[in-house]
This record gives structure tokens, C-alpha cells and sequence, in this order.
């Protein structure tokens, strides 16, 4: 059947055709009582879902493919107008799963069954009340924990707000600071953690020097030189090691007996 037109386009049982691009042409759909009115309509190049009792747009999705909700305009052009949903007050997406489900997000670039359908997962676990973040065939990478502790590299991070781990007992385990002064690579910036044999190290990379502070005060540093000074930050010459105290007492020594 075709209806505003006089050739059936295609196989349909129902043909629409409006008599130009810019004419909406579509179908009404209403209650009884004509309370809730709604249509679907094809104009302006889009396909529009109406509420006319609110005399509202509430979604379209236009000639490119762009799917919005909320707005009749696409978000950022470049990377990020697939789906767009807006409102004028709060605006979110909600994903419901069971109690014991996990809600999940998926990054692919293929969709031919392997890992590459999901390089990457943001899942937020129901069971455990935990975030978790993968990448690389969605190997888990991160983790918050229902407490707000954070784990890189472990599923347990139950012992403090920030843990670090790594399965390789050969690499090391290190938290890397840097800055536009520094550098980025591997042998920039300050270097904190477990080498392979298990011994911790604090490395500045820079030469530069390590400040120690109390109270809001420096108290010790060691320079670049590998000199330590305490109560100063300016080296003694050719000392190792400075001490620079207004009093009398620079360095106490006792046994477990005098403590």
C-alpha cells in the first residue's frame, strides 16, 4: 500500500511518502482518551520520535546515523556524536544488572568473535561492589574497591588507598613522578618501589635533590652529590654529611639500657 505517493518504493506492506524532503510524514499514535499522543516521523532528513502532548522531540536519529536523545543537535563531531543524550537539568545513562551481575562497558575495534571485540571493559562488579578497567583483550588493569582503595595490577587492593602490583617477580614495581622539567622516560622523574630482590628504593633520576619536611618545614636533604644536610639546606664543603642546629644538641646516641 502506498499512501502520498504513487509508486511503492520497495516490498512494505505500508509506504509513507511525503512530497518533499522537507515535509514530516509519518504515524500518530494516541490512547483512547488522546491523554498521550506520540509519533514517528520521517523529515529533514531524520527519523523523529514525538511527544506531542508535551509538544516535545524526544529522540531522532538523522541521515548519518547519530542517535539523539534529549536534543536534536549531535555532541562532539570529531570523536564523540554517535549517541548523544541531553537534558537541560542533571544528565545520565543508566545500566541495571542483578545484585550478583556485572554492568560493562565494551571497547572494540573488530567483530569477527576474538579479543578485539573487547580491547577494553569499564565493568562495575555487583558481587564485590567494585570498578574495574581493562585494556589489551581486557585484561583487568584497575580496580576501586568498595571502600574507595584503589588497585593497579591487583584485585585486592585491601591494604591501603593506593596498591601497586605486579606479577613479574623480575620487574620492578615502581610509582614514577614526573613533569614538564623532567622529562618521560624511563630514566626521568622520581622513581619509588620494589626492585627484584625485594629491597625498596626511593631514586630521584634528575640531578636534583631529595627534601625531607616535618610541619610544614624542611628538616633533611640529600643534594645531588649524594651529601646529606640536616637543618640546612646548603652543603658544608666537601662533608658528607652537615648538621646545622641553634642549640647544643646535634647528635644523640643511646642504648636500649640510657633510652
Amino acid at each position: 500500500v502506498g499512501i502520498g505517493g504513487t509508486t511503492v518504493t520497495d516490498s512494505n506492506l505500508l509506504n509513507l511518502q511525503g512530497s518533499s524532503a522537507s515535509v514530516n510524514i509519518g504515524a500518530v499514535f494516541n490512547d483512547t482518551n488522546a491523554s498521550r499522543i506520540y509519533s514517528i516521523q520521517n523529515g529533514g532528513g531524520a527519523l523523529k520520535f514525538h511527544d506531542y502532548t508535551a509538544s516535545t522531540e524526544r529522540m531522532r536519529i538523522d541521515s548519518s546515523g547519530r542517535l539523539m536523545v534529549g536534543t536534536t543537535t549531535e555532541g562532539y563531531a570529531t570523536f564523540g556524536d554517535k549517541l548523544t543524550i541531553a537534558d537541560s537539568g542533571h544528565c545520565g545513562l543508566t545500566i541495571r544488572s542483578g545484585a550478583s551481575s556485572q554492568g560493562n562497558i565494551y571497547f572494540s575495534d573488530g567483530d569477527s568473535g576474538g579479543s578485539e571485540e573487547y580491547e577494553g571493559i569499564i565493568q562495575y562488579l555487583h558481587d564485590v561492589n567494585a570498578m574495574a578497567f581493562g585494556v589489551g583483550s581486557g585484561v583487568e588493569r584497575m580496580r576501586i574497591n568498595s571502600s574507595g582503595n584503589v588497585g593497579i595490577g591487583t584485585t585486592s587492593p585491601s591494604h591501603g588507598a593506593l596498591t601497586l602490583s605486579q606479577s613479574a617477580s623480575s620487574a620492578f614495581n615502581a610509582l614514577v613522578i614526573q613533569q614538564g622539567n623532567t622529562g618521560s622516560t624511563a630514566s626521568d622523574g622520581l622513581h619509588i618501589g620494589i626492585d627484584s630482590g625485594v629491597n625498596a628504593y626511593i631514586t630521584h633520576k634528575e640531578s636534583r635533590a631529595i627534601s625531607f619536611g616535618t610541619a610544614d618545614t624542611e628538616r633533611m636533604r640529600i643534594d645531588s652529590s649524594g651529601n646529606v644536610l640536616i637543618g640546612t639546606s646548603v652543603s658544608n664543603g666537601s662533608y658528607r654529611l652537615t648538621i646545622n642546629d641553634p642549640g647544643d644538641n646535634l647528635i644523640a646516641v643511646r642504648s636500649d639500657a640510657a633510652a
